[in-house]
């Protein structure tokens, strides 16, 4: 009887989401507490809608998961960077 190993290797990659969010967090601190609320609020929203983050999935057997950020969030912290906080909230 013949016994072969299997080894399944799984590696995550969150650093463009990371990095993201610390530059996120950074922006904030100097900003008013409502502000940062308004963020924390609409991130939670995208959240909820799985309108957070993109996952990509690579391999078979050695699998790398890479997160990005979604284009909605991309925008969100786009919007908080440049200032542009009328963004954040809903229109209509």
């Amino acid at each position: 009887m013949v016994t072969k190993s299997l080894e399944i290797k799984l590696t995550s990659d969150t650093s463009a989401v990371s990095n993201l969010l610390d530059k996120l967090t950074q922006c904030l601190e100097s900003k008013p507490a409502y502000l940062a609320a308004q963020v924390v609020k609409r991130i939670e929203a995208l959240r909820a809608q799985g309108d957070l983050v993109l996952m990509l999935q690579t391999g078979s057997l050695n699998m790398e998961v890479i997160m990005y950020p979604t284009p909605s969030f991309v925008y969100l912290a786009q919007a908080v960077f440049s200032n542009k906080f009328q963004e954040l909230y809903p229109q209509g």
